[in-house]
């Protein structure tokens, strides 16, 4: 059996670690929030809402 140097085995190491890292960051990344956004007085729809999602940077514009 031969030996891997050093360095070769830190390097597949490291390279390991990002894809498995890469995998995890794009677990939950699908999904779908489904509603209407209205307008509290009317019940109108409001397009072009912008709408987050609490607690995270991530959030969309509702179409009409």
């Amino acid at each position: 059996m031969t030996r891997l140097p050093g360095k070769l085995l830190l390097a597949v190491a490291v390279l390991s670690g990002c894809i498995l890292m890469a995998s995890l960051v794009f677990a939950g990344s699908t999904g779908k929030i489904k509603g209407v956004v209205t307008d509290k007085a009317t019940g109108e729809p409001i397009p072009g809402a912008s709408v987050q999602i609490l607690g995270t940077k991530q959030g969309a514009m509702t179409d009409s």
